[in-house]
């Protein structure tokens, strides 16, 4: 379901969704943080335009302070410039940010719990971007009947 969307077109985006728990928090896109946000284990980054992708060392910082890294997922071809931002801000700040990412493309699986599975999906878009399609793997309790 989705519990928080915050999105202004050149400014950021991000949209929060939770499947059967709060461990199971996705943020897709991260061109903003709120303190919400920064609950989410999981990013998905559709595009590198900076109001989807801005904020991701931010939020990573943020989380660094309070406990564990997210894991990030990117489009494979915006990995390095990711690096060389995350270097970049690290110098700046004296000291190592933790950030989990890694590159994805289309036909990727990624398992974020034992109950949800994000497919990734090419889209259309005026740069190289990826789509995400979340899917429960949560067995169902129906009646021995169906």
């Amino acid at each position: 379901k989705i519990i928080g969307a915050w999105t202004k077109a050149g400014i950021g985006s991000c949209i929060q969704v939770q499947g059967y728990s709060k461990a199971e928090t996705i943020l897709l896109d991260c061109g903003l943080v709120t303190s919400e946000s920064l609950a989410s284990n999981v990013v998905l980054i559709t595009h590198g335009h900076i109001d989807h992708i801005g904020a991701c060392i931010g939020h990573a910082r943020a989380r660094s302070l309070g406990g564990s890294p997210a894991s990030y997922y990117v489009p494979q071809h915006l990995l390095s410039s990711l690096n060389d931002a995350l270097r970049a801000f690290e110098t700046m700040e004296g000291s190592s940010i933790r950030m989990n990412v890694f590159p994805v493309s289309p036909g990727d699986e990624i398992s974020v719990s034992k109950n949800l599975t994000v497919v990734v999906i090419p889209t259309i878009h005026r740069v190289e971007s990826l789509g995400y399609a979340i899917f429960s793997t949560k067995k169902g309790s129906l009646l021995p009947e169906y």
